[in-house]
Protein backbone atom coordinates (compact mmCIF):
# COMPACT_ATOMS: atom_id res chain seq x y z
CA UNK A 1 0.00 0.00 0.00
CA UNK A 2 1.39 3.37 -1.01
CA UNK A 3 1.09 6.88 0.36
CA UNK A 4 3.21 9.95 -0.42
CA UNK A 5 5.49 9.05 2.45
CA UNK A 6 5.83 5.47 1.26
CA UNK A 7 6.86 6.51 -2.21
CA UNK A 8 9.26 9.17 -0.96
CA UNK A 9 10.96 6.75 1.39
CA UNK A 10 11.02 3.85 -1.04
CA UNK A 11 12.60 5.95 -3.77
CA UNK A 12 15.74 6.35 -1.69
CA UNK A 13 15.51 3.07 0.17
CA UNK A 14 13.15 0.64 -1.58
CA UNK A 15 12.20 -2.38 0.51
CA UNK A 16 10.16 -5.41 -0.60
CA UNK A 17 7.46 -5.05 2.01
CA UNK A 18 4.12 -3.35 2.56
CA UNK A 19 5.06 0.11 3.84
CA UNK A 20 3.83 3.58 4.46
CA UNK A 21 7.20 4.84 5.54
CA UNK A 22 6.16 7.07 8.43
CA UNK A 23 9.19 8.74 10.00
CA UNK A 24 9.51 10.17 13.50
CA UNK A 25 8.31 13.78 13.16
CA UNK A 26 10.96 16.48 13.36
CA UNK A 27 10.42 19.64 15.35
CA UNK A 28 8.57 22.49 13.70
CA UNK A 29 10.79 25.26 12.29
CA UNK A 30 11.78 27.79 14.91
CA UNK A 31 9.83 30.50 13.13
CA UNK A 32 6.68 28.51 13.63
CA UNK A 33 7.53 27.64 17.22
CA UNK A 34 8.22 31.28 18.12
CA UNK A 35 4.56 32.25 18.38
CA UNK A 36 1.43 30.33 19.38
CA UNK A 37 -0.21 28.70 16.39
CA UNK A 38 -3.93 29.43 16.13
CA UNK A 39 -6.07 26.31 15.78
CA UNK A 40 -7.64 25.54 12.43
CA UNK A 41 -11.20 26.66 11.94
CA UNK A 42 -13.80 23.98 11.34
CA UNK A 43 -13.87 24.97 7.65
CA UNK A 44 -10.11 24.57 7.38
CA UNK A 45 -10.17 21.26 9.23
CA UNK A 46 -12.91 19.89 6.98
CA UNK A 47 -11.00 21.09 3.93
CA UNK A 48 -7.84 19.34 5.12
CA UNK A 49 -9.65 16.04 5.55
CA UNK A 50 -11.17 16.27 2.06
CA UNK A 51 -7.88 17.32 0.42
CA UNK A 52 -6.13 14.30 1.95
CA UNK A 53 -8.93 12.01 0.78
CA UNK A 54 -8.76 13.40 -2.76
CA UNK A 55 -5.00 12.87 -2.90
CA UNK A 56 -5.39 9.28 -1.72
CA UNK A 57 -7.98 8.64 -4.43
CA UNK A 58 -5.71 10.11 -7.11
CA UNK A 59 -2.77 7.95 -6.08
CA UNK A 60 -4.69 4.72 -5.55
CA UNK A 61 -6.49 5.02 -8.89
CA UNK A 62 -3.12 4.87 -10.62
CA UNK A 63 -2.08 1.88 -8.52
CA UNK A 64 -5.20 -0.05 -9.52
CA UNK A 65 -5.01 0.97 -13.19
CA UNK A 66 -1.43 -0.34 -13.38
CA UNK A 67 -1.69 -3.08 -10.78
CA UNK A 68 0.60 -5.60 -12.49
CA UNK A 69 3.45 -3.11 -12.80
CA UNK A 70 3.03 -1.84 -9.24
CA UNK A 71 3.40 -5.38 -7.90
CA UNK A 72 7.12 -5.10 -8.63
CA UNK A 73 7.47 -1.35 -8.10
CA UNK A 74 9.78 -1.84 -5.12
CA UNK A 75 12.18 -4.02 -7.10
CA UNK A 76 11.80 -3.97 -10.88
CA UNK A 77 9.76 -0.83 -11.57
CA UNK A 78 10.92 1.83 -9.09
CA UNK A 79 10.09 4.56 -11.63
CA UNK A 80 6.45 3.89 -10.77
CA UNK A 81 7.13 5.07 -7.23
CA UNK A 82 8.33 8.41 -8.60
CA UNK A 83 5.23 8.68 -10.76
CA UNK A 84 2.99 7.71 -7.85
CA UNK A 85 4.59 10.30 -5.59
CA UNK A 86 4.10 12.98 -8.24
CA UNK A 87 0.45 12.05 -8.87
CA UNK A 88 -0.34 11.80 -5.18
CA UNK A 89 1.13 15.22 -4.38
CA UNK A 90 -0.60 16.81 -7.37
CA UNK A 91 -3.81 15.30 -5.95
CA UNK A 92 -3.54 17.63 -2.94
CA UNK A 93 -3.30 20.68 -5.17
CA UNK A 94 -6.09 19.60 -7.52
CA UNK A 95 -8.64 19.08 -4.75
CA UNK A 96 -11.48 21.64 -4.89
CA UNK A 97 -10.97 22.23 -1.16
CA UNK A 98 -7.29 23.16 -1.48
CA UNK A 99 -8.13 26.89 -1.50
CA UNK A 100 -9.72 26.58 1.96
CA UNK A 101 -6.60 25.26 3.69
CA UNK A 102 -4.53 27.38 6.10
CA UNK A 103 -1.84 29.35 4.21
CA UNK A 104 0.96 27.41 5.93
CA UNK A 105 -0.46 24.06 4.79
CA UNK A 106 -1.05 25.29 1.25
CA UNK A 107 2.51 26.57 0.98
CA UNK A 108 3.95 23.31 2.34
CA UNK A 109 1.87 21.18 -0.04
CA UNK A 110 2.90 23.34 -2.97
CA UNK A 111 6.55 22.85 -2.03
CA UNK A 112 5.98 19.10 -1.62
CA UNK A 113 4.32 18.85 -5.03
CA UNK A 114 7.19 20.77 -6.61
CA UNK A 115 9.71 18.42 -5.00
CA UNK A 116 7.75 15.37 -6.14
CA UNK A 117 7.58 16.67 -9.71
CA UNK A 118 11.34 17.23 -9.77
CA UNK A 119 12.01 13.78 -8.29
CA UNK A 120 9.86 12.24 -11.00
CA UNK A 121 11.72 14.22 -13.67
CA UNK A 122 15.13 13.39 -12.24
CA UNK A 123 14.52 9.73 -11.47
CA UNK A 124 15.84 8.16 -14.71
CA UNK A 125 19.21 9.88 -14.18
CA UNK A 126 19.28 9.93 -10.39
CA UNK A 127 22.66 8.17 -10.23
CA UNK A 128 24.22 11.04 -12.18
CA UNK A 129 22.47 13.61 -9.98
CA UNK A 130 22.64 11.78 -6.67
CA UNK A 131 23.43 14.85 -4.54
CA UNK A 132 20.43 16.74 -5.90
CA UNK A 133 18.28 13.63 -5.57
CA UNK A 134 19.34 13.22 -1.94
CA UNK A 135 18.65 16.89 -1.21
CA UNK A 136 15.19 16.67 -2.79
CA UNK A 137 14.38 13.54 -0.82
CA UNK A 138 15.36 15.17 2.45
CA UNK A 139 13.48 18.37 1.59
CA UNK A 140 10.39 16.26 0.92
CA UNK A 141 10.78 14.59 4.28
CA UNK A 142 11.06 17.97 5.99
CA UNK A 143 7.75 19.03 4.45
CA UNK A 144 6.15 15.79 5.65
CA UNK A 145 7.50 16.39 9.15
CA UNK A 146 6.17 19.96 9.12
CA UNK A 147 2.71 18.82 8.00
CA UNK A 148 2.67 16.10 10.67
CA UNK A 149 3.49 18.57 13.44
CA UNK A 150 1.35 21.45 12.18
CA UNK A 151 -1.79 19.39 11.57
CA UNK A 152 -1.46 17.65 14.91
CA UNK A 153 -1.01 20.91 16.82
CA UNK A 154 -3.70 22.94 15.06
CA UNK A 155 -6.33 20.32 14.25
CA UNK A 156 -5.44 17.16 16.22
CA UNK A 157 -5.10 15.36 12.86
CA UNK A 158 -2.31 12.81 12.54
CA UNK A 159 -1.12 13.57 9.00
CA UNK A 160 0.80 10.32 8.54
CA UNK A 161 -1.84 8.07 10.04
CA UNK A 162 -4.68 9.78 8.16
CA UNK A 163 -2.86 9.29 4.85
CA UNK A 164 -2.41 5.62 5.70
CA UNK A 165 -6.08 5.29 6.63
CA UNK A 166 -7.33 6.97 3.46
CA UNK A 167 -5.27 4.79 1.14
CA UNK A 168 -6.30 1.64 3.00
CA UNK A 169 -10.01 2.49 3.06
CA UNK A 170 -10.05 3.41 -0.62
CA UNK A 171 -8.49 0.04 -1.45
CA UNK A 172 -11.00 -1.80 0.73
CA UNK A 173 -14.00 0.02 -0.74
CA UNK A 174 -12.76 -0.55 -4.28
CA UNK A 175 -12.35 -4.28 -3.63
CA UNK A 176 -15.73 -4.53 -1.92
CA UNK A 177 -17.44 -2.97 -4.95
CA UNK A 178 -16.57 -6.04 -7.02
CA UNK A 179 -17.91 -8.44 -4.37
CA UNK A 180 -21.46 -7.05 -4.63
CA UNK A 181 -23.87 -9.60 -6.12
CA UNK A 182 -25.20 -7.15 -8.72
CA UNK A 183 -21.70 -6.27 -9.87
CA UNK A 184 -20.66 -9.92 -10.00
CA UNK A 185 -23.66 -10.60 -12.25
CA UNK A 186 -22.66 -7.73 -14.52
CA UNK A 187 -19.09 -8.98 -14.77
CA UNK A 188 -20.25 -12.45 -15.78
CA UNK A 189 -22.64 -11.13 -18.45
CA UNK A 190 -21.73 -10.83 -22.10
CA UNK A 191 -22.56 -7.14 -22.01
CA UNK A 192 -19.41 -6.49 -19.97
CA UNK A 193 -17.02 -8.51 -22.11
CA UNK A 194 -15.79 -5.44 -24.01
CA UNK A 195 -12.87 -3.33 -22.82
CA UNK A 196 -15.01 -0.20 -22.98
CA UNK A 197 -17.64 -1.65 -20.63
CA UNK A 198 -14.95 -3.01 -18.32
CA UNK A 199 -13.30 0.40 -18.15
CA UNK A 200 -16.67 1.95 -17.35
CA UNK A 201 -17.18 -0.51 -14.50
CA UNK A 202 -13.73 0.19 -13.09
CA UNK A 203 -14.51 3.91 -13.15
CA UNK A 204 -17.75 3.21 -11.27
CA UNK A 205 -15.72 1.33 -8.66
CA UNK A 206 -13.36 4.29 -8.29
CA UNK A 207 -16.24 6.72 -7.85
CA UNK A 208 -17.96 4.42 -5.37
CA UNK A 209 -14.76 4.08 -3.31
CA UNK A 210 -14.22 7.85 -3.31
CA UNK A 211 -17.83 8.47 -2.24
CA UNK A 212 -17.59 5.97 0.61
CA UNK A 213 -14.26 7.37 1.72
CA UNK A 214 -15.83 10.81 1.90
CA UNK A 215 -19.08 9.84 3.64
CA UNK A 216 -18.70 6.66 5.69
CA UNK A 217 -17.98 7.35 9.37
CA UNK A 218 -15.18 5.66 11.34
CA UNK A 219 -15.97 2.12 12.45
CA UNK A 220 -15.78 1.59 16.23
CA UNK A 221 -13.87 -1.45 17.48
CA UNK A 222 -16.27 -4.17 18.68
CA UNK A 223 -13.86 -6.86 19.85
CA UNK A 224 -12.70 -7.21 23.43
CA UNK A 225 -9.23 -5.88 24.31
CA UNK A 226 -7.97 -9.47 24.46
CA UNK A 227 -9.35 -10.24 21.01
CA UNK A 228 -7.89 -7.03 19.59
CA UNK A 229 -4.50 -7.94 21.02
CA UNK A 230 -4.71 -11.41 19.47
CA UNK A 231 -5.62 -9.88 16.09
CA UNK A 232 -2.74 -7.39 16.12
CA UNK A 233 -0.31 -10.17 17.06
CA UNK A 234 -1.61 -12.31 14.22
CA UNK A 235 -1.21 -9.43 11.76
CA UNK A 236 2.36 -8.98 12.98
CA UNK A 237 3.11 -12.62 12.20
CA UNK A 238 1.39 -12.19 8.83
CA UNK A 239 3.54 -9.15 8.06
CA UNK A 240 6.71 -11.04 8.89
CA UNK A 241 5.75 -14.06 6.80
CA UNK A 242 4.66 -11.89 3.86
CA UNK A 243 7.83 -9.77 3.92
CA UNK A 244 10.13 -12.78 4.20
CA UNK A 245 8.34 -14.50 1.33
CA UNK A 246 8.73 -11.42 -0.88
CA UNK A 247 12.42 -11.30 -0.07
CA UNK A 248 13.17 -14.96 -0.61
CA UNK A 249 10.85 -15.71 -3.54
CA UNK A 250 9.60 -12.43 -5.01
CA UNK A 251 8.08 -14.05 -8.11
CA UNK A 252 6.40 -17.00 -6.40
CA UNK A 253 2.78 -17.04 -5.18
CA UNK A 254 2.58 -16.25 -1.47
CA UNK A 255 0.90 -19.00 0.51
CA UNK A 256 0.38 -19.43 4.25
CA UNK A 257 -0.18 -22.58 6.25
CA UNK A 258 0.01 -21.87 9.97
CA UNK A 259 0.41 -18.40 11.45
CA UNK A 260 -1.33 -19.28 14.70
CA UNK A 261 -4.98 -18.32 14.42
CA UNK A 262 -6.25 -20.22 17.47
CA UNK A 263 -6.57 -17.11 19.66
CA UNK A 264 -8.60 -15.20 17.06
CA UNK A 265 -12.41 -14.83 17.19
CA UNK A 266 -14.07 -17.87 15.61
CA UNK A 267 -15.60 -16.03 12.65
CA UNK A 268 -12.25 -14.49 11.76
CA UNK A 269 -10.50 -17.87 12.06
CA UNK A 270 -12.99 -19.38 9.64
CA UNK A 271 -12.67 -16.53 7.14
CA UNK A 272 -8.86 -16.69 7.19
CA UNK A 273 -9.05 -20.43 6.61
CA UNK A 274 -11.26 -19.86 3.56
CA UNK A 275 -8.81 -17.26 2.24
CA UNK A 276 -5.86 -19.62 2.50
CA UNK A 277 -7.72 -22.48 0.88
CA UNK A 278 -8.59 -20.25 -2.05
CA UNK A 279 -4.99 -19.09 -2.40
CA UNK A 280 -5.52 -15.52 -1.14
CA UNK A 281 -3.32 -14.05 1.62
CA UNK A 282 -6.39 -12.11 2.76
CA UNK A 283 -9.69 -11.12 1.19
CA UNK A 284 -11.90 -8.02 1.45
CA UNK A 285 -14.12 -10.03 3.82
CA UNK A 286 -11.17 -10.61 6.15
CA UNK A 287 -10.19 -6.95 5.99
CA UNK A 288 -13.79 -5.94 6.75
CA UNK A 289 -13.97 -8.30 9.75
CA UNK A 290 -10.72 -6.92 11.12
CA UNK A 291 -11.99 -3.37 10.60
CA UNK A 292 -15.18 -4.12 12.54
CA UNK A 293 -13.28 -5.78 15.37
CA UNK A 294 -10.32 -3.38 15.76
CA UNK A 295 -11.42 -0.15 14.07
CA UNK A 296 -8.62 -0.56 11.50
CA UNK A 297 -8.69 -2.51 8.25
CA UNK A 298 -6.06 -5.11 7.37
CA UNK A 299 -4.29 -2.66 5.06
CA UNK A 300 -4.21 -0.02 7.80
CA UNK A 301 -2.58 -2.45 10.23
CA UNK A 302 -0.06 -3.53 7.59
CA UNK A 303 0.68 0.06 6.64
CA UNK A 304 1.38 1.05 10.24
CA UNK A 305 3.62 -1.98 10.68
CA UNK A 306 5.44 -0.96 7.54
CA UNK A 307 5.95 2.46 9.05
CA UNK A 308 7.70 0.92 12.03
CA UNK A 309 9.80 -1.19 9.69
CA UNK A 310 10.82 1.79 7.56
CA UNK A 311 11.74 3.88 10.61
CA UNK A 312 14.08 1.20 11.93
CA UNK A 313 15.54 -0.06 8.66
CA UNK A 314 18.55 2.26 8.56
CA UNK A 315 19.72 0.97 11.94
CA UNK A 316 20.64 -2.28 10.21
CA UNK A 317 22.47 -0.70 7.28
CA UNK A 318 26.02 -0.61 8.76
CA UNK A 319 25.85 -4.35 9.51
CA UNK A 320 24.48 -5.04 6.01
CA UNK A 321 27.41 -3.15 4.46
CA UNK A 322 29.82 -5.20 6.59
CA UNK A 323 28.25 -8.54 5.71
CA UNK A 324 28.35 -7.75 2.00
CA UNK A 325 31.92 -6.46 2.20
CA UNK A 326 30.85 -3.06 0.89
CA UNK A 327 31.93 0.38 2.05
CA UNK A 328 29.80 3.54 2.18
CA UNK A 329 31.25 6.02 -0.30
CA UNK A 330 29.71 9.18 1.17
CA UNK A 331 28.58 10.43 4.60
CA UNK A 332 25.12 10.95 3.10
CA UNK A 333 23.38 7.55 3.12
CA UNK A 334 21.26 8.33 0.07
CA UNK A 335 24.24 9.48 -1.98
CA UNK A 336 26.18 6.43 -0.86
CA UNK A 337 23.44 4.04 -1.99
CA UNK A 338 23.09 5.73 -5.36
CA UNK A 339 26.85 5.38 -5.83
CA UNK A 340 26.46 1.60 -5.80
CA UNK A 341 25.59 -0.43 -8.87
CA UNK A 342 21.96 -1.51 -9.32
CA UNK A 343 22.87 -5.06 -8.30
CA UNK A 344 24.79 -3.87 -5.22
CA UNK A 345 21.85 -1.67 -4.17
CA UNK A 346 19.52 -4.61 -4.48
CA UNK A 347 21.80 -6.82 -2.38
CA UNK A 348 22.20 -4.09 0.26
CA UNK A 349 18.44 -3.49 0.38
CA UNK A 350 17.67 -7.19 0.75
CA UNK A 351 20.36 -7.78 3.37
CA UNK A 352 19.24 -4.81 5.46
CA UNK A 353 15.63 -5.96 5.28
CA UNK A 354 16.57 -9.51 6.24
CA UNK A 355 18.50 -8.31 9.27
CA UNK A 356 15.56 -6.29 10.59
CA UNK A 357 13.07 -9.08 9.89
CA UNK A 358 15.33 -11.52 11.74
CA UNK A 359 15.52 -9.09 14.66
CA UNK A 360 11.73 -8.83 14.79
CA UNK A 361 11.36 -12.60 14.56
CA UNK A 362 13.77 -13.14 17.46
CA UNK A 363 12.96 -10.20 19.71
CA UNK A 364 9.33 -9.47 18.88
CA UNK A 365 7.55 -6.94 16.69
CA UNK A 366 7.19 -3.39 18.08
CA UNK A 367 3.64 -2.22 18.57
CA UNK A 368 2.29 -0.30 15.58
CA UNK A 369 -0.72 1.21 17.37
Amino acid sequence: MLTTLAALYALVWPIPAITTGQQPPAALPSAVEAAPIPPMTETQKKALIIVMQDAACTGQRDVFLHAEQYKTAFSDNPHLLARFLNLFCQGFLLSPEFANLPPEVKASLERLASIAARINELFPTREQHRHEFARLSRDGQKEQDFLQQYCMQTAAIDWNRENTRNAARFRLYYAEFFTRPDIRRLISSKAYSTKKRQASLINRAFNDAQYRLRHEPPVPARATPQEQEAITRYIGRFYLAWSIALLEQPDAPITFTDLGTDALPQDLQEQISRDWKSGHPYSPKTSRLILEKTGLSMDEHLGLLGSKFACLLETMEPEAYRRLNLQPSDPDNIVSRLSLSVEQRKRLRNETSKLLLQDWRQNGIPSHL
